[in-house]
């Protein structure tokens, strides 16, 4: 792609991110070297990079959020990224807000140690009462 296309698409995405970027990550699809992927109405984007035939998408899609799930079903095929199904499922708890939580770990894969720890430090006790509890509750 020619280097004006590139800064054109790289400001075009920029304008989004500054509307509608909620998160670090909505800006680091700024970065060089990440690929830009605009939905067909122009009003939602992505950042990706290539490893080998994977694509490596950066997040969720930087769009207004009444338009989340019709740009991801754009992006992915409804068929692997529905929303509503998790929708569904959060809604059986009951929650007043929902908060995202991000949990990094070394190495290339997320230790079963470190799921037990999180799950302990959300229960209340063990990680066996919070999967008895949320179990009584559905």
């Amino acid at each position: 792609m020619a280097d004006s296309a590139v800064g054109t698409q790289r400001e075009r995405a920029r304008q989004l991110v500054l509307r509608f970027g909620w998160n670090a990550a909505a800006y680091q699809i700024l970065n060089p070297g990440i690929e830009l992927w605009f939905s067909s109405g122009g009003d939602g984007v992505v950042g990706f990079v290539r490893h080998g035939d994977v694509l490596v998408v950066g997040g969720a899609p930087v769009c207004d959020l009444s338009r989340l799930e019709e740009v991801a079903a754009e992006l992915y095929g409804a068929r692997f990224y529905n929303f509503g199904g998790l929708d569904a499922f959060k809604a059986k708890f009951n929650p007043e807000d929902w908060e995202p939580i991000y949990a990094i770990a070394e190495g290339a894969s997320f230790p079963p140690r470190a799921l037990y720890a999180i799950a302990g430090a959300f229960s209340g006790g063990t990680p066996f009462r919070l999967v008895v509890r949320a179990l009584l509750r559905a």
